[in-house]
């Protein structure tokens, strides 16, 4: 929503996402707690592969909520300061806030229920968002050489891309392990 409707007033928003994400990075603390004694109860060796795994997953997950909380906070700045994006440019962004909010609904999905995780359909959403940060950076590479180009508008053109292709990345990581945990049961 944040990307979408730039000229929207984030009023509470800001605020409820900075708890949430608050709350994410709790609960990764209990993750990581839970998993430590799960770990030293002297477990199987396929016990200690889960723990690990759900040890990586709750940093993937907790970084997720890092970089949503980021867009946010950028999103905000771009209000504050009046910056407006060239029509290209919000194309861009909202193409790629599509591409993450699939991937962000697979990644539920798939931990809600890792035997019905379609992997290439994943995969594909990760090599479009990939492709999409790539050509972002070029066209904002063209858009630098106009006569009113603004660096500081550039730059959170370029952050928000860099935060959305990330979250990209953690998303993929956590699909990717629970795909692996249903194939090793």
């Amino acid at each position: 929503e944040v990307i979408t409707n730039p000229d929207k007033r984030l009023g509470n928003l800001v605020e409820d996402i900075l708890r949430e994400e608050q709350k994410t990075y709790e609960m990764e603390l209990e993750i990581i707690e839970f998993c430590s004694k799960w770990a030293r109860s002297g477990t199987s060796e396929r016990v200690g592969r889960d723990v690990a795994r759900f040890l990586e997953m709750a940093n993937d997950i907790e970084r997720i909520g890092d970089h949503c909380t980021n867009l946010v906070l950028l999103a905000q700045r771009r209000f504050d300061k009046g910056f407006s994006f060239d029509e290209g440019a919000q194309s861009e962004l909202a193409s790629m806030a599509s591409q993450v909010d699939k991937t962000l609904h697979m990644t539920i999905d798939a931990l809600r229920n890792p035997d019905g995780i379609d992997m290439g359909l994943a995969k594909v959403i990760e090599q479009n968002i990939n492709r999409q940060r790539d050509e972002s950076r070029q066209s904002e590479a063209k858009r630098v050489e106009q006569a009113d180009y603004d660096l500081r508008r550039g730059l959170l053109y370029l952050d928000m891309m860099t935060n959305m292709e990330k979250i990209g990345d953690y998303c993929w990581n956590v699909i990717k392990m629970m795909q692996k945990s249903s194939n090793d049961s």
